[in-house]
């Protein structure tokens, strides 16, 4: 498929623009553009809607004809998938031929000789084995009565003197007094370091949610936690977000950042198939409706409010 991308990267050049440049105008990543023409699109297999997206973006930013790329584009996966079936009908007359070997052959039966018991030409053998149960039960025997015997005895010669189960004086109890309230007080840090993270959300529209958060509170911890295969962009403020790139992440793929809220008013989040992926801050999952957990095509919206 590297045709296809050698073309684009032909007329990118064409124009004098670089792959930052187109990325600005497509807004595509910039590892969207650079995989497109290098013609690895076997990266993107299942997601071939958004690569012809991708391509159409490509194609406007570049004066090309969408129709004709999009068209090469299914003309080359059909090629693809077409090679994929061969190799696979082929792999599986293999492996149907090797299981007809493996049953077509068959081990030889060995033929054993019987033989007669241990015991069948020596009869003197089974009186010493009768002689040595009879020895071995008697000292058991024995072993049980001795212990029994002196176990008895012991018992027996056995005095007790102390009759006092009184004790006086005085119970130090200060030192369990200062551990309960050692614990008291480790009780109220916690309680009081939970609530200065506590998180109050308040829906307000179709993906658009306030986060309420104490007054104090001078940074939160973003997580997410992606439940399919997608394109995501960050913003904060209508600005690029730091230490997140906007990019493909893929199912099971979980991210974190903790961002600064002092000057923080909105937090967007845009997503090309928001399907079962879970949005957190401070730990705390935002609670997505059940028709907004199953769209695909979504952009998280999140204002700050503080208490």
């Amino acid at each position: 498929m590297n045709n296809l991308g050698e073309e684009i990267k032909k007329k990118r050049l064409e124009k004098g623009l670089t792959i930052e440049e187109l990325s600005q105008k497509t807004m595509l990543s910039v590892a969207i553009i650079r995989d497109i023409e290098n013609g690895a699109f076997n990266r993107y297999e299942g997601d071939e809607t958004y690569v012809k997206m991708y391509l159409r973006k490509i194609s406007s930013a570049l004066d090309m004809d969408e129709d004709q790329i999009t068209q090469a584009y299914v003309n080359l996966t059909q090629q693809l998938k077409a090679e994929e079936e061969e190799e696979a009908n082929k792999k599986a007359e293999e492996s149907e031929q090797e299981l007809q070997k493996r049953k077509d052959f068959q081990f030889e039966r060995p033929n054993y000789n019987t033989k007669g018991s241990v015991y069948a030409d020596k009869p003197h053998l089974k009186y010493v084995r009768g002689i040595i149960v009879v020895v071995l039960i008697s000292l058991i025997c024995a072993v049980v009565y001795i212990g029994v015997s002196v176990g008895k005895s012991g018992s027996e010669n056995t005095k007790y003197t102390n009759t006092s189960n009184t004790a006086t004086g005085k119970v130090n109890t200060k030192k369990k007094s200062s551990t309960a309230t050692k614990k008291k007080e480790t009780k109220k840090k916690a309680a009081k370091k939970k609530a200065s993270t506590q998180v109050t959300f308040k829906r307000l529209g179709t993906f658009q949610y306030q986060m309420v958060l104490p007054k104090d509170t001078k940074n939160v911890k973003l997580k997410i936690v992606f439940g399919a295969r997608c394109w995501v962009g960050f913003s904060a403020n209508g600005a690029s977000l730091n230490g997140l790139s906007s990019k493909i992440y893929n199912a099971g793929d979980t991210v974190e950042q903790t961002i600064d809220t002092t000057t923080l008013r909105q937090l967007t989040v845009r997503s090309g198939n928001n399907t079962g992926t879970k949005y957190y801050i401070n730990n705390q999952q935002i609670p997505l409706t059940d028709a907004e957990s199953k769209m695909t095509v979504t952009r998280l919206i999140l204002t700050v409010a503080k208490s």
